[in-house]
Formats: C-alpha cells, structure tokens, sequence
C-alpha cells in the first residue's frame, strides 16, 4: 500500500511546482512586513501620517497575522485545505488592493 501523503510529493514538474507554491504560500507574511518596513518614511510622507500612526498598523498587522492563524487553522481543519487557503488568498489580495489604492488616512 503507498503512503498518500507521497501523492503530493512525486519527482518531476509536479512536484516541484507543489513545492513552489508551497513556499511561496509560507512566504506572504514575511515579503509583507520585508516590504512594508522599509517604505514606512515614503509612507509617512505620502499620507500625511505620524510615525506612532504608522507603527500602530504594522502591530495590527501581526495581530491579524496571529488571530488569521488561530481561526483559519480550525477553519481548515473542518472544511479541508483548499477553500479556506483560496478565501485567505482572495481576501490577501483584495487587502493590498486597498492599499495601494489609499490616498489619505
């Protein structure tokens, strides 16, 4: 009998693409704060916004981070893997629309 969880693993393209998109999937909180925390002072001038404003919203950032953590673990638990990832997904996206689309605070 094979081991499934070797499925998601097979040599080759596929594979290697699984591994890929895992890895990219790990890394959207890390490139988040990797490129947030060194736009802070074009930020800051840009939105007319105070320095304590700006660090407060990279704190609600990690809190969100955490809190994403503990709802969307159980979340996936119950209903599987793929929808609560591709919902996180959409709502990531749609976040940094908002975003980059700010012109005042």
């Amino acid at each position: 009998m094979q081991n499934p969880s070797h499925n998601y693993l097979k040599s080759g393209v596929a594979g290697m693409g699984f591994l890929i998109i895992l890895g990219a999937l790990t890394a959207f909180d890390s490139m988040s704060i990797e490129m947030y925390l060194p736009a802070f002072t074009v930020i800051q001038a840009d939105l007319g916004l105070e320095l304590g404003t700006l660090q407060l919203s990279l704190s609600v950032f990690l809190l969100g981070l955490a809190v994403g953590q503990a709802v969307w673990g159980p979340l996936a638990d119950s209903y599987g893997r793929k929808t609560p990832l591709l919902i996180g997904i959409a709502l990531f996206g749609a976040a940094s629309a908002m975003v980059a689309m700010a012109t005042g605070s």
